[in-house]
């Protein structure tokens, strides 16, 4: 299918309110809210994210949540951030619902995932 200029048009606000306005931390953002949020025709909306990501809404806000949960999981200052914390601060209601959106997007489960991150990382040695 083809993107229309009209369909990048209302992705760009999509990814503005979802992403730079960090919608995505709402744990109740849904297409529903999403339109009411943008002003937007629920079908012109889901319309437009169908075609230009070429996933339902839902498939694509739990890959961009996740995205920031691994970038979170990658930076050495939240290494202590428990996974149930990231999991609410990137908008899942509870951490069963990320881990297994973590595990059906990246093939591994959220805390492998750490546990690969945290051998990346140098040694520490806490004694100095």
């Amino acid at each position: 299918m083809k993107n229309s200029v009209f369909d990048k048009e209302i992705m760009k606000r999509v990814q503005h309110y979802v992403v730079n306005q960090e919608g995505y931390k709402d744990p109740g953002l849904t297409l529903s809210k999403l339109t009411q949020e943008l002003q937007i025709n629920r079908s012109y909306l889901s319309k437009a994210i169908n075609t230009v990501s070429g996933k339902r809404f839902t498939q694509w806000l739990n890959e961009y949540r996740i995205y920031e949960a691994i970038h979170i999981m990658s930076d050495e200052a939240y290494e202590c951030e428990s996974l149930e914390g990231i999991a609410f601060d990137i908008g899942y209601n509870n951490h069963t619902s990320f881990y297994r959106s973590f595990k059906k997007i990246m093939k591994i489960s959220p805390s492998d995932f750490r546990n690969k991150m945290r051998e990346r990382l140098p040694y520490k040695n806490n004694n100095l």
